[in-house]
């Protein structure tokens, strides 16, 4: 008989988090030694925002003016934390999830405190003991698929991520996936914006004086040398639009990605996320 995992086998109860004013560079510092894709930002014990890994790659480009030492959580934090009761279920948690379309949710004792944190990555690693039935990768995946050459510029890339708000992008030919690039792979291109961080005053003060114009012109054009080829995950793991989700969400767990293609006789018909995954658990038993 199949043993549903509870909520505090499956939360994260170590929760580590920044107080408003604490500095991007920090909690960047904190996300790198924990190993971890979020913090929460709290007031008096309770939380008031929450800053994940994309939010700090994103400061890159819209805090150009600072450096992260000089950027505050207040100013980039999400402040849309959902919060949960220590007695709901992954269920519960799925469909919070899915309504509000986030990837967290924060668990709070009695006192309003912060006990745990759940996230979209610990519903999809424990998706085969909740007992899902049997289900179709083509009936929970996205067919929207919006994709790119692999030289196309990195500045269209961040583009088309912004305008259609998401994540990744399938870089294809003839239909055929040849990698995927997600917001975090931009980070590397990034860096000389982050030198700040750990730059000695003299040094940073000449960096700022010889780029000067960068820091009040466009940012993206920092990385228009570059194309999707130069920083793509390439031969990307995908999945067919027949086979079971509990594929797709046991290849996204092992291989620590947030999404696969999808493929219809080798080419390309759509993409599976873990958000998806998480919306399969949410609507499982309605």
């Amino acid at each position: 008989m199949l043993t549903v995992p509870s909520l505090h086998d499956v939360m994260t109860k170590n929760v580590y988090s920044v107080l408003k004013d604490t500095s991007i560079g920090d909690a960047k510092q904190i996300l790198n030694e924990k190993k971890i894709s979020r913090v929460l930002v709290v007031s008096d014990r309770k939380p008031v925002g929450i800053i994940t890994e994309k939010d700090i790659t994103r400061s890159y480009f819209r805090k150009f003016d600072k450096f992260l030492k000089d950027v505050t959580a207040e100013e980039i934090m999400s402040q849309n934390v959902a919060t949960t009761h220590s007695n709901a279920t992954i269920f519960n948690c799925a469909k919070i999830m899915s309504s509000r379309r986030i990837s967290s949710v924060a668990i709070l004792a009695k006192d309003g405190s912060t006990i745990g944190i759940i996230t979209n990555t610990d519903i999809v690693k424990v998706f085969s003991k909740l007992g899902i039935p049997p289900r179709e990768i083509s009936n929970i995946m996205s067919s929207q698929v919006i994709t790119a050459s692999s030289d196309e510029s990195l500045l269209s890339i961040e583009s088309m991520m912004s305008r259609y708000k998401i994540s990744r992008i399938i870089i294809q030919k003839d239909k055929v996936p040849l990698g995927v690039i997600s917001s975090l792979d931009f980070v590397p291109v990034k860096i000389p914006y982050w030198i700040g961080e750990h730059a000695a005053p003299d040094d940073l003060k000449q960096f700022r004086e010889k780029h000067k114009n960068e820091f009040h012109d466009n940012l993206l054009r920092n990385i228009a040398p570059f194309k999707a080829r130069d920083i793509m995950t390439h031969n990307p793991i995908t999945v067919n639009r027949d086979e079971d989700i509990e594929v797709a969400a046991t290849l996204i767990a092992k291989n620590n990605v947030g999404g696969l293609p999808v493929l219809y006789r080798k080419k390309l018909t759509g993409i599976v996320t873990k958000s998806d995954i998480v919306r399969a658990v949410a609507t499982a038993f309605d």
